[in-house]
């Protein structure tokens, strides 16, 4: 009778758009393929994200479906709350009695061999379980978000999230400390991670519950580098209901792309993601700018671009979307943090990077005027992305998470 694995995650993971999304369904995916039972646990937040827990797909993966509702209005009010406790806001968030009793009642039922755990938001259902020190405990945290916060302070951000962060970092970092000591593993995407955990405090004698699993790309978005593109064409690709696309957006346009326009005065950006903000979407039909909003197939939107800009100030942990442009065939210039967690990847050769709005903006007019230049970084991107960031071969590693 195969093991059973009870996974939590705090938003249903189909269909696939966002990394957050794609990388459980993967990982999930690949543990059911080495002959782990599992049990997916989600809130959702409407009723349309409840039709997806009859998709083929999700049913292939998961042989038992529970889903909580938590509507936006009650977690709003819980985060509320949660600034006069001590818990990051996020966990407050996503606060749920209804999902705390139910994971109480599946574990206490003994049938569960080890628990997954998508993010630190869901960590409370399992440290605050008693009597569960028998079954395994992984918890995918994928960043160090007090990191992310840690880099928000010398940042201006753009909207009121900026000053929850400030006010989050002490609070996350205390959080993410106390996950590493009560599950047996905590996954991220990066060294930088791993390394922070480190130099803020954890233990040595944990440090060997941190492991490293990087992000992947999907192999289905595989498409080798074609001669044939639009060289006026820029991309970015991002979910633009998170702070650092949405900061990386608006800073491209407001401090890079008119010193692109200078030189090329045709230039065009495609701004490709989900939820654009209403000042993002202020720009569709200005200065040459589209805004796609949510798309079916990315690769159908940027395959025919000349490049793909990275410009995130904001976060920790790898950028898919530089993985996925490099995947694409298309070339990457990026700021030096959003490529510093794309480890192995070689600047000048495997994309362009600068933090300077000039210098950035002229690595973005060379690939549009430099056509040999657009090729090789095209083809050495790609080959590296290929070799080292497939999600068929990273995820491989995750069973033996499983297996004490």
């Amino acid at each position: 009778m195969p093991k059973k694995i009870l996974v939590l995650t705090p938003r249903f993971p189909y269909p696939l758009i966002g990394g957050d999304k794609i990388r459980i369904y993967r990982i999930c995916k690949k543990l059911k393929e080495s002959g782990y039972d599992l049990a997916l646990f989600s809130f959702v937040a409407n009723r349309e994200e409840r039709k997806f827990t009859q998709h083929p797909d999700i049913q292939l993966v998961f042989s038992e479906i529970q889903t909580v509702f938590l509507p936006k209005w009650r977690s709003y009010f819980n985060s509320f709350v949660g600034i006069f406790r001590k818990f990051p806001l996020q966990i407050s968030y996503y606060r749920s009695w209804e999902m705390a009793k139910l994971v109480e009642q599946q574990l206490s039922s003994g049938h569960y061999y080890a628990v997954l755990v998508h993010l630190i938001r869901m960590a409370p259902y399992i440290i605050e379980q008693k009597n569960i020190n028998n079954i395994n405990k992984v918890l995918e945290m994928t960043d160090a978000i007090s990191l992310n916060y840690a880099r928000n302070k010398d940042q201006k951000l753009r909207s009121l999230l900026g000053i929850i962060y400030r006010f989050e970092e002490k609070r996350v970092k205390l959080y993410e400390q106390e996950c590493i000591r009560n599950f047996d593993f905590s996954v991220v995407v990066s060294p930088n991670d791993k390394n922070y955990f480190l130099e803020e405090g954890t233990p040595p004698a944990l440090e060997g519950r941190i492991k490293i699993i990087p992000h992947g790309i999907l192999e289905e978005r595989m498409l080798e580098p074609s001669k044939k593109y639009d060289s006026n064409l820029i991309v970015f690709i991002g979910n633009l209901r998170t702070l650092q696309n949405t900061d990386a957006v608006l800073y491209f346009i407001e401090d890079i792309y008119p010193l692109v326009k200078k030189e090329c005065p045709n230039a065009q950006l495609r701004i490709i993601g989900d939820n654009p903000s209403r000042k993002i979407k202020s720009f569709q039909g200005r200065l040459n700018i589209e805004v796609t909003g949510r798309v079916d197939n990315i690769v159908d939107y940027a395959k025919e671009a000349c490049l793909s800009v990275c410009p995130v100030r904001i976060g920790a942990g790898i950028q898919g979307k530089i993985l996925e442009s490099m995947i694409m065939g298309v070339p990457v210039v990026a700021t030096l943090m959003s490529a510093d967690g794309i480890y192995q990847a070689i600047p000048d050769k495997h994309l362009l990077c600068s933090d300077n709005p000039r210098e950035f903006a002229d690595y973005v007019v060379s690939l549009m005027k430099d056509k040999d230049l657009r090729n090789k970084l095209a083809k050495d991107g790609y080959e590296f992305a290929k070799e080292k960031f497939l999600y068929g071969n990273l995820v491989k590693e995750y069973p033996a998470l499983f297996s004490k």
